[in-house]
């Protein structure tokens, strides 16, 4: 959805990084893809699993606000895979 595409994008956009903002973009173009959409869709219809989408996002937000870069790396990666296994990517 839009709201999960802006808090991507804008954590890209605090990297100072043009090459990781680049790559933000082109996630989210992706993430427009229909196929893309449909996995999205399926996995977070699952009861339980948009709240821990959320609950994943509030946790990098806030490792990053407060300034903890081994924290806000520990739970992007958890965030990844679990995203990667909930849509079957994995």
């Amino acid at each position: 959805n839009d709201c999960d595409r802006r808090f991507h994008q804008r954590i890209a956009a605090l990297t100072g990084n043009p090459v990781v903002l680049e790559l933000a973009g082109l996630v989210a173009a992706t993430m427009d893809q229909p196929l893309w959409q449909r996995l999205r869709d399926e996995s977070i219809a699952v009861a339980g699993r948009a709240t821990i989408h959320l609950a994943e996002h509030r946790m990098i937000y806030e490792a990053i606000a407060e300034g903890d870069p081994d924290a806000a790396e520990l739970y992007a990666a958890q965030h990844i895979r679990r995203v990667r296994r909930y849509m079957n990517l994995d």
